[in-house]
């Protein structure tokens, strides 16, 4: 479960570097909205999470490089308890170039729980770095989740 996680997430960073090189491009400020489905594990008690949500991806040109924000809103149902989780978290990605760049995403989701199931919280932090012939030079991601 944690893999089909660290995927998704994965994605989720790809998404955030095409709203960098996409919208932008034509405008000052671009916003997008994308729907998601996905299952992560509570590491407190093993249980299969299904959350869905939607991630509100903002983009702007700073004058020398690009500023994305993530807004993330998720609820879920544990498959096991049935109890119901809430997701809410921000993301920021910092490109440093308006041509070859580097990527740095940072990402926290707190997994509040209603009634005895314990909350937890997934953490991420990736990084990439990209030359003006646009090949992927460095990259580096880490994941980790704690109960809370």
């Amino acid at each position: 479960m944690i893999l089909k996680t660290r995927v998704s997430i994965c994605l989720l960073f790809g998404l955030v570097l095409s709203a960098i090189t996409i919208p932008v491009a034509h405008a000052a400020t671009a916003t997008t909205k994308v729907e998601f489905t996905q299952v992560i594990t509570n590491p407190c008690n093993g249980e299969s999470v299904v959350i869905t949500g939607t991630r509100n991806i903002v983009a702007g040109d700073t004058g020398n490089g690009f500023h994305v924000q993530v807004q993330i809103k998720g609820s879920g149902i544990g498959a096991l308890t049935g109890a119901k989780y809430e997701a809410p978290s921000t993301s920021t990605t910092v490109v440093n170039s308006p041509g070859a760049f580097e990527a740095t995403s940072v990402l926290q989701f707190k997994f509040i729980a209603q009634g005895k199931v314990p909350n937890f919280i997934h953490f991420e932090n990736m990084h990439i770095t990209v030359n003006a012939n646009g090949d992927v030079t460095a990259q580096h991601s880490d994941f980790r989740e704690e109960c809370k």
